[in-house]
């Protein structure tokens, strides 16, 4: 299981919070929400699958 919003950014440990993710993506993501596109500097929030399509 992994937290959406990380606790340390004030998420909670609760079920809309919370998401299953592969080993990689758990150890890769961290505390992150989200990531920058190196080509165009953009910063980009990581999808939410519950809220977004």
């Amino acid at each position: 299981m992994e937290h959406i919003i990380s606790i340390k950014h004030g998420g909670q440990t609760i079920a809309e919070n919370l998401a299953y993710a592969c080993a990689f993506c758990h150890l890769n993501k961290g505390s992150d929400l989200g990531s920058i596109i190196w080509r165009t500097g953009e910063l980009i929030r990581f999808f939410n699958l519950r809220r977004e399509q």
